[in-house]
């Protein structure tokens, strides 16, 4: 996972078993809003991919997330958990 340096787009790069190198905006394709650049993952034992950001605009810490039976989906943890402003 990186932040895009031009415009704070999370990213992510990876390389599928059967193919190429390849890169996604998260920002742009899940809706993860821009990062100041802190950025986090985690792999959990059931195999979903947790990537944190904090968000540039509000501070908030943003969970990203990949369930291994799902598709990526995008939370702000400051009003779904009550996260403080980091």
């Amino acid at each position: 996972m990186t932040a895009d340096a031009a415009n704070g787009h999370l990213r992510i790069t990876y390389k599928p078993v059967n193919g190429s190198w390849a890169t996604s905006d998260l920002t742009n394709d899940v809706g993860t809003p821009v990062t100041d650049g802190n950025v986090s993952s985690v792999l959990g034992n059931d195999g979903t991919l947790s990537v944190y950001s904090r968000g540039s605009a509000n501070g908030h810490l943003h969970l990203t997330y990949l369930p291994t039976t799902g598709t990526w989906a995008t939370t702000d943890m400051a009003y779904q958990a009550g996260t403080p402003t980091l």
